[in-house]
């Protein structure tokens, strides 16, 4: 909906079982991976069931999805739609295949969303340091 979601994940990985939905312009959905319990880098998976036969209505996935380890894409015969950004550290690994569908239709489409980058939380953010000198 409208709230905004920051979702860490800390020792362990994240399964994405489901969609995630957001209201543009308003909403906003975050998920940062880090390490997981055993040291190794933490990934971001997602469930073949995510997804729908192209051309779909609405994304399957809205928001910021970052990741130490890999964004792995579950293989799967059916197009998953991403709209905001996958940031992944061990890189993306993308396994769908439409097989005749291939030739008009993407297995995975990722649409850029300016909105979930400009409700980025500031705190987030870098931030600056203002150093004025005063005298003693």
């Amino acid at each position: 909906g409208t709230e905004k979601v920051i979702l860490l994940v800390d020792s362990a990985n994240l399964q994405i079982n489901g969609n995630i939905n957001v209201t543009d312009g308003s909403g906003f959905f975050m998920a940062l991976v880090g390490k997981t319990a055993t040291g190794t880098m933490g990934n971001i998976n997602v469930a073949a069931t995510v997804g729908g036969a192209a051309p779909q209505a609405n994304p399957n996935l809205e928001g910021i999805y970052e990741s130490d380890g890999i964004f792995n894409d579950t293989a799967a015969n059916i197009q998953l739609w991403v709209r905001g950004s996958v940031v992944a550290n061990g890189g993306v690994s993308l396994l769908r295949d439409l097989v005749a569908g291939n030739a008009t239709t993407p297995a995975e489409l990722f649409e850029y969303a300016p909105d979930q980058i400009l409700l980025y939380p500031p705190k987030l953010g870098v931030r600056k340091l203002n150093w004025k000198e005063v005298a003693p």
